[in-house]
């Protein structure tokens, strides 16, 4: 209502529509206002508000199953990349676009340093380093892939991993 009043003393109005509640007063809310979606309010349950997962209170489940979304996501992008272009082309992309600002966004909203979304930030790391040494054509020792993640300057490859990025992201 405080938005319908607020919106409509601009000239404007709210397009239910295109509204959704969640929470634990969405069931009264939508009962009231039928035009407006109501997601249910559970353990597994969770809503995105500008692309970041919000779980019940106390659980990640929600979140996880979003990340593996975005996962895959950038799985299937850098497969594209890496099948169809030369390595070069495909290492720049990969360092520029592909890597850890595809899920920077998700690192900064979101609590990932313990539990299962850890499990999911190493898993992007995994994903990203699958696909250069796709590009370099041969696996990596663990300290090349440390190398690999490290700037151009500093005799690395540029690749910025999830993991390595992420407390300056949160």
């Amino acid at each position: 209502e405080a938005l319908r009043t607020g919106f409509a003393a601009r000239g404007l109005r709210v397009n239910e529509a295109k509204c959704e509640v969640w929470g634990p007063a969405g069931r009264d809310f939508g009962a009231r206002h039928r035009s407006v979606a109501v997601i249910p309010w559970g353990q597994e349950s969770g809503t995105l508000i500008l692309g970041v997962p919000v779980c019940y209170p106390g659980t990640t489940g929600f979140a996880e199953k979003h990340w593996r979304t975005v996962l895959d996501k950038v799985g299937a992008t850098i497969d594209r990349v890496v099948n169809n272009l030369d390595a070069q082309a495909a290492h720049h992309l990969l360092r520029q676009c592909l890597d850890a600002c595809k899920v920077t966004h998700l690192l900064r909203a979101t609590h990932t340093f313990v539990g299962p979304l850890n499990d999911l930030v190493l898993e992007a790391d995994r994903v990203v380093l699958a696909g250069f040494e796709r590009v370099v054509g041969e696996p990596l020792s663990p300290d090349q892939r440390t190398q690999a993640g490290l700037p151009f300057s500093a005799g690395g490859c540029g690749i910025k991993c999830p993991h390595t990025v992420r407390p300056a992201a949160r």
